[in-house]
């Protein structure tokens, strides 16, 4: 999934910063999206992510975050959104688990979505054929 957002990404000439848990997986993000610079690459396994992104942005923040990190990770996920931005969490285990949200975050204006993924690949053949033919989406 992270891999098709850089694509889609880079595609439509977005600036994008993204996480890695290892020095191999960074060499990897280097190899295959060169475009993006090193600045950009950071730190899936503490909470330093925020400070880059904010250091990288001149403290404006994102538009869009593609979530996947849980915990105190995903609250820095959700710091590193401008104001009226947009959150997509594709994780199940915060949901489901009930964890809790700080909801100053929500004084931002941002939008929050949870992307349940199984549901996408599950639907039926009807569902799909309507989400394919949608081009507006608000």
């Amino acid at each position: 999934m992270g891999q098709a957002a850089i694509y889609l990404s880079l595609h439509k000439g977005c600036e994008v910063f993204t996480t890695v848990g290892t020095p191999e997986k960074r060499k990897f993000i280097r190899d295959t999206f060169p475009s993006i610079p090193e600045g950009h690459i950071g730190n899936s396994r503490d909470t330093s992510l925020e400070q880059m992104v904010l250091q990288q942005t001149k403290d404006r923040g994102v538009d869009i975050v593609l979530n996947s990190l849980a915990e105190e990770k995903l609250q820095a996920s959700i710091c590193c959104l401008t104001r009226d931005g947009c959150f997509l969490e594709i994780r199940k285990v915060d949901f489901l688990s009930d964890n809790l949200l700080d909801l100053s975050i929500l004084s931002k204006e941002i939008k929050f979505f949870g992307v349940l993924l199984d549901n996408v690949f599950l639907a039926s053949d009807e569902v799909k054929t309507y989400v394919q033919g949608v081009d507006k989406i608000m």
